[in-house]
């Protein structure tokens, strides 16, 4: 995002904050605009968009093309710890009332239904390793692209596991007399990798 558009989002962001009421239920309710489903509606670079989406946004990260939801079931919610990342209202609705978070099934159900228990596991190896998300994906045969989607309904940006591998074994091999080609086994990434990186330091040091 660059300065001119980050400084409007943050100018938008203080006239947002003045569009909604927080209930003792934790609900921040918008007092503007809505549509007929009671979803609210805010103008964004001449156009309107949903409010809640603006404020999973602004207070967490950008959602893309994912639908942002509802926790609390209320529209005019616009309070980002009661929003989270799924296909849809409806199918996230129908994944809690049928049971079908746990299915073992890789069909349809298994491309868009959310498996906390898993994705906790996955989570809980990336924290605790210096493997990416594609690495994760791997381990836990699961596809690389419905990794990242599962971790972005965590409220997690995807970016926080980006590049560490490549960053650890270069903070190793500079702190440690030990051969290129053996850190790149040790951090399992190639030489080429590695060499980029070393490239890209020198660079910023003789700036």
């Amino acid at each position: 995002m660059n300065k001119n558009l980050s400084d409007y989002i943050v100018s938008r962001k203080a006239v947002f904050d003045t569009y909604y009421e927080k209930k003792d239920n934790g609900c921040w309710i918008w007092t503007r605009a809505k549509d007929k489903k009671g979803y609210g509606r805010f103008g964004l670079m001449y156009k309107l968009i949903l409010a809640h989406r603006f404020s999973f946004l602004v207070y967490k990260f950008d959602p893309k093309k994912l639908m942002v939801c509802h926790t609390c079931d209320n529209p005019s919610c616009v309070n980002p710890e009661h929003l989270f990342l799924g296909k849809s209202v409806d199918n996230v609705k129908d994944m809690i009332n049928k049971k079908r978070y746990n299915a073992g099934s890789k069909g349809h159900d298994y491309y868009y239904v959310y498996k906390p228990k898993k994705i906790d596991q996955i989570i809980k190896y990336l924290e605790n390793s210096t493997d990416t998300i594609s690495d994760a994906a791997k381990k836990f045969n699961i596809k690389v692209y419905l990794c990242h989607r599962w971790i972005m309904q965590k409220g997690i940006n995807p970016e926080k596991y980006k590049g560490r591998k490549k960053k650890q074994a270069l903070d190793f091999y500079l702190n440690n007399n030990i051969s290129i080609t053996k850190t790149c086994k040790i951090f399992k990434i190639s030489r080429h990798t590695l060499r980029n990186e070393l490239r890209k330091l020198r660079s910023i040091n003789h700036k």
